[in-house]
């Protein structure tokens, strides 16, 4: 969980910046999928914002959703781009 500070904005608490991004970035680690382990947060007041690449749009969604759970997260902005890997990688 991330720990709130003191400052508030609209009646929800202020996330501190390097104890949330610690946190978020384990969830968004192989915790969460290993597949997001590509996935970096910056946080600003109370807004992700996610960089990387995944290889699919779940994955790109799940790292959002998991984003958008973390405490005192108001807005996610999403700019993980999906790079989906050739058919012939894919095993079967």
């Amino acid at each position: 969980m991330i720990p709130p500070s003191s400052d508030t904005r609209h009646g929800v608490p202020k996330m501190q910046s390097q104890t949330a991004i610690t946190s978020l970035s384990s969830l968004l680690g192989d915790a969460v999928h290993p597949g997001l382990s590509g996935v970096s947060c910056q946080i600003d007041a109370n807004m992700v914002v996610l960089r990387g690449e995944v290889p699919t749009f779940y994955l790109k969604q799940l790292a959002q959703e998991t984003a958008s759970r973390a405490a005192g997260v108001e807005k996610v902005n999403n700019e993980i781009e999906v790079h989906a890997k050739p058919r012939d990688w894919v095993q079967e």
